[in-house]
């Protein structure tokens, strides 16, 4: 579903992108594909806030003494 949401958030700002270089656009187009980039963006931030749940909290990080070194190349 994520990725249908941005998948479509993606299409539609290559849509507003051409829409945007006619000369010739109506107030009715412009209203229309404002609603559909308000609506795409909102599942975007969706999404994000999604995703941003399911990451640790810093607090549950791995203490850093128990990381491993990165070996000098």
């Amino acid at each position: 579903m994520e990725e249908a949401q941005l998948q479509t958030g993606a299409t539609l700002l290559d849509h507003a992108a051409a829409m945007l270089r006619e000369d010739r656009v109506s107030t009715r187009e412009l209203r229309f594909l404002s609603a559909q980039l308000t609506e795409a963006l909102r599942d975007a931030l969706r999404v994000a806030e999604s995703r941003g749940s399911r990451l640790p909290s810093p607090n549950d990080s791995v203490p850093v003494t128990e990381t491993h070194p990165v070996p000098d190349p």
